[in-house]
């Protein structure tokens, strides 16, 4: 009888230690399955990023600006301003960018450039820089912005074509990471409040 109980006593006791081992193995794995749904610490930096971009996006459409059908760099120029020093569009990386195509021959471009220079300062200090390029003669615009006592950031230079300008004037809306956001053909009344508080918008995103 004694060697019965005994007997049962040690079967009784090897069955709870079999069930303790398991309880802590599938404790184990619970936590590897917790500490699996962080194994990507920047998914939820891409979802913000991703949802800034399409937030961004939205806006500029909302103000007529066509937009890319899938996310793309903006092409990199070279482009010289009217004192003869050479700026790159990549080097405005961290700004975004506000690139307008004209010539001073355009009547449309010449009516908004007085307007893109309230904006430009409307703007001064924030994450924003405006290119405003043309592939004239440098002495002929030189001439052109200083009868017109504008103290815009002029630049000559040719890459109209990598952004397939057709006509004039057009602006591209390029993000912080060189990525293209929207473009628009026509003038604009650049200093009216929906387009300063749509580049507000962009300079303080992270875009």
């Amino acid at each position: 009888m004694n060697r019965l109980m005994t007997l049962l006593f040690g079967i009784i006791l090897v069955m709870g230690l079999v069930s303790c081992s398991k309880t802590n193995q599938n404790d184990r794995l619970a936590g590897q399955t917790l500490g699996g749904s962080n194994t990507n610490p920047g998914s939820e930096r891409e979802v913000s990023a991703s949802s800034g971009y399409t937030q961004a996006t939205e806006k500029l459409k909302a103000l007529g600006f066509a937009i890319p059908s899938s996310k793309m760099k903006a092409p990199n120029f070279t482009a010289t301003d009217l004192e003869g020093n050479k700026v790159s569009l990549k080097s405005q990386r961290g700004k975004i960018v506000f690139l307008n195509y004209w010539a001073t021959w355009c009547m449309p471009c010449v009516r908004e450039m007085p307007s893109m220079e309230k904006l430009n300062n409307k703007l001064k200090g924030l994450s924003f820089a405006m290119m405003v390029v043309s592939n004239e003669k440098a002495s002929r615009v030189k001439s052109f912005i200083e009868d017109k006592s504008l103290t815009l950031p002029v630049f000559i230079g040719s890459a109209a074509l990598k952004y397939g300008v057709q006509g004039i004037p057009t602006t591209f809306i390029i993000g912080k990471k060189g990525e293209l956001l929207g473009k628009k053909v026509g003038g604009a009344e650049w200093q009216e409040t929906k387009y300063v508080e749509l580049f507000k918008f962009l300079a303080n995103s992270k875009i």
